[in-house]
């Protein structure tokens, strides 16, 4: 009489420890056998939806990561790697190796990426820093660290974003030697200007003498 339905709650058990949390048990007794299927029933349909949800939640943060042109990385309080996404594995060369687990030291060593770890820890609070790192060729990149906390409050490690900043860098010095160029081409007349504006004022000199220097100075005007 309750051989059958306790076979069939162990059953049941078994398929949800095997990631099965749509089973259920189906009985016509009454009593505590009756209570006991219609709670298992109750608490696999409400596990169903737990990790139903989660997994759902799982996908949607996997898309995001992908979709993220920056490469991201969470570590643990011992520098292990909880997640990361394919920008990370481009910025480091790493391959079609599975990352998680791995210390993040054995990934990547640069001290610009420790420094920030480091100052997320010390301050508890978000730090970025900006450095070059070199992976066959140098880049420039901008790493920022933010602590990972759950509802608690209680410290589960560090997300790190690094984006590649090299064409920014670029852009910058460009516009930097662009500046330095004009300033010196401004620069170059006017000291010819006022140049010959002295020698003007503090130089006894006939009218072709100072004819010449006016026609000097409106050259250097007009380049």
């Amino acid at each position: 009489y309750l051989i059958r339905p306790l076979d069939e709650v162990t059953k049941a058990a078994e398929e949800i420890a095997d990631g099965n949390y749509g089973g259920k048990i189906h009985t016509r007794q009454n009593g505590e056998i009756g209570r006991l299927a219609y709670t298992f029933n109750e608490m696999s349909q409400t596990l169903r939806i737990h990790v139903d949800r989660l997994e759902r939640r799982n996908r949607e943060l996997e898309a995001m990561l992908c979709s993220m042109d920056s490469a991201v990385a969470a570590i643990d309080d011992l520098n292990t790697i909880l997640f990361y996404n394919d920008g990370l594995v481009k910025l480091t060369g790493s391959g079609t190796r599975n990352l998680t687990g791995q210390a993040l030291y054995s990934v990547i060593r640069n001290s610009l990426i420790f420094d920030v770890v480091d100052g997320v820890r010390k301050r508890g609070d978000s730090f970025v820093q900006e450095g070059r790192i070199s992976n066959g060729q140098e880049r420039y990149i901008r790493v920022m660290g933010t602590p990972l906390h759950e509802l608690e409050n209680k410290n589960l490690g560090v997300l790190l974003i690094l984006e590649d900043i090299t064409e920014i860098k670029k852009l910058e010095n460009m516009r930097s030697d662009f500046v330095s160029n004009v300033t010196h081409e401004l620069k170059t007349p006017m000291t010819s200007i006022k140049g010959n504006a002295e020698t003007l004022l503090m130089t006894k000199m006939d009218e072709d003498e100072r004819a010449a220097e006016l026609l000097q100075i409106n050259e250097d005007c007009t380049r």
